[in-house]
């Protein structure tokens, strides 16, 4: 699979306490895709991901919520997330680790269970996943509202 660049990188972050990257994009109607990736156990790349550009659930410890931020949730669609994840993965089309195993979490920016739709088009295309990344295995993690 080709990345096609459909969408906008806004910007890549890193935090030096523990060596994370936040990656966050644009599509074409500017609504937000930012994901995570942690290096926080060997062997595996953790990737944070959202499952809607926005959130109004109003768990009380987002950031979101604290400055009464109030917009619709909108689901983010196959594509953008793929090409979300698979840019945020790699650098210059080459992955930016040699981990083998990637453990894909979503948690933040809505609750992923809301967006059935999307959690089954990514287990479909998980084969696209681990062909153009060359992760041995792909788990998924939902990480609930508490």
């Amino acid at each position: 699979m080709e990345v096609v660049n459909i969408l906008k990188k806004l910007g890549t972050f890193k935090d030096f306490s523990d060596n994370s990257l936040k990656l966050v994009f644009s599509n074409e109607h500017n609504s937000i895709i930012e994901m995570s990736l942690l290096s926080n156990k060997e062997g595996i790349d953790n990737l944070c991901v959202p499952s809607f550009h926005f959130c109004n659930l109003g768990c009380k410890m987002c950031h979101l919520t604290n400055n009464k931020l109030n917009k619709k949730m909108i689901p983010i669609n196959i594509d953008d997330f793929l090409e979300a994840l698979i840019r945020t993965v790699t650098v210059n089309r080459k992955r930016r680790t040699k981990n083998k195993k990637l453990l894909v979490s979503f948690m933040g920016v809505g609750e992923p269970l809301l967006n059935l739709k999307l959690i089954q088009e990514i287990y479909l295309n998980e084969y696209i996943l681990k062909k153009r990344l060359k992760y041995e295995d792909i788990c998924f993690y939902n990480y609930a509202k508490q």
